[in-house]
């Protein structure tokens, strides 16, 4: 398992943001090295491990253990969880309790998951430890796979599972990015951005995400919250995960307050949310659109409408919406059969 050059890119985006301020303690799933071919590329991403490329070469194949990088990064304290009883590795079993198994309660400032989990058959004892070891307030990073990789683990990875966990577990979502084709650049998360990649088994993708824990809870098994927010009589089952989880209108308020205080791009992170929470949740699409259209990105925002169609076909704002954003991006040639409200 390794950190590699997009790894760095992810971090960066987090330092250059503050997440990294403070932070003293790291604990890796798996023995974590640095592998890049480019040392001076990788130098450049990261100012601070700049001293360790000095000697190194990359025709070598040669490594940075984790540990000597974290150490760089500020970080005091360095543990990994791995089987392969490696230097300063905790010799844990991913599918079982740590702390009933190995009556292990340690906790970090950083909890890194870096192509670990999914080869972990039992996900909720995984992500369950991930939480137990991760202190309140601190970070939590995850990157895995999102396309392709055929064959490489049990499991590839999507943005709904992220937020169904940090919906039952009030973890507040940080960053969500994913890479271009075979891993060689980041771009943010979006439904547009996601319905446009090319779908192909041999393209590899990663999905980066990063969490801050808010509360000091027992680990929560999230429900798939579609059907949390859709069922309109819920028995006993579904009312008990309603009683903890948040739903997509949690999000929506939180973006209408955001909208409020002028905040659009903080919105819209809001909207997305809300919308990888529960994709029928219509309203959450107009308002997102209605925020992309504040910002200019139009092709965008019409995309977002439709999404509002598509799930509430009767609604006319929407098809509005949608007309007025074609006209603005430059008349009608792009709209579509549909696009413009019913006549009277």
């Amino acid at each position: 398992m390794a950190i590699g050059i997009t790894t760095l890119d992810f971090y960066s985006i987090l330092i250059d943001r503050g997440y990294f301020k403070d932070l003293k303690s790291v604990c890796e799933l798996g023995s974590q090295e640095v592998v890049v071919r480019n040392w001076e590329d990788f130098a450049s991403r990261v100012p601070q491990v700049e001293p360790l490329v000095e000697g190194f070469d990359p025709s070598n194949r040669q490594t940075i253990a984790a540990k000597f990088f974290y150490e760089k990064l500020g970080f005091e304290l360095y543990k990994c969880i791995d089987t392969d009883e490696s230097p300063d590795a905790l010799v844990f079993d991913l599918n079982k309790s740590f702390k009933e198994t190995y009556g292990y309660s340690q906790q970090f400032d950083l909890v890194t998951n870096h192509g670990t989990s999914e080869h972990c058959f039992h996900q909720y004892q995984c992500f369950s430890n991930i939480h137990d070891l991760c202190k309140v307030g601190e970070l939590m990073i995850h990157c895995l796979p999102f396309q392709g990789a055929l064959n490489h683990g049990f499991y590839n990875y999507h943005a709904s599972f992220f937020m169904w966990l940090a919906a039952a577990n009030n973890y507040q979502l940080l960053s969500l990015v994913v890479t271009e084709a075979n891993v060689t650049s980041l771009i943010p998360y979006s439904d547009y951005i996601v319905r446009s990649l090319v779908t192909c088994s041999q393209e590899h993708r990663l999905i980066f995400v990063a969490f801050q824990k808010l509360d000091d809870i027992e680990f929560r098994v999230p429900y798939d919250g579609q059907y949390l927010s859709n069922t309109v009589s819920p028995g006993a089952i579904v009312s008990e995960y309603r009683a903890y989880q948040k739903s997509s209108s949690d999000y929506i308020n939180r973006g209408n307050q955001l909208v409020e205080s002028g905040q659009i791009e903080e919105a819209i992170f809001e909207y997305q949310q809300a919308i990888i929470t529960n994709i029928y949740a219509w309203n959450g699409y107009i308002l997102m659109g209605v925020a992309l259209q504040k910002l200019g990105q139009l092709d965008e925002a019409i995309d977002s409408y439709r999404k509002a169609i598509l799930y509430h076909p009767k609604s006319l704002s929407p098809r509005s919406r949608t007309a007025t954003a074609g006209e603005t991006r430059g008349g009608n040639g792009k709209l579509q059969a549909g696009d413009r409200p019913d006549p009277p």
